[in-house]
């Protein structure tokens, strides 16, 4: 895990966590709806969690290996 950028300094993080704050301040300014505002957060926080498990998966070779249905030794 030596080669990996800790998540925090991900820009994937930043644009996840600027994106959840833009409709935090839309639905207060009265722009979105609270349904529309919590589609969005949900819809930021996906990211991030998508782009730690494709980062994982990548580092773990063994993983990858017993997905596709071969042996791991």
């Amino acid at each position: 895990m030596a080669n990996t950028i800790p998540w925090y300094k991900q820009k994937t993080t930043l644009t996840a966590i600027l994106g959840a704050l833009g409709s935090v301040a839309a639905y207060l300014t009265g722009e979105i709806g609270l349904a529309g505002a919590i589609g969005a957060i949900l819809a930021a926080l996906t990211g991030v969690f998508m782009r730690q498990g494709i980062e994982k998966a990548k580092l773990n070779p063994t993983t990858n290996s017993a997905l596709r249905g071969e042996e791991v030794k």
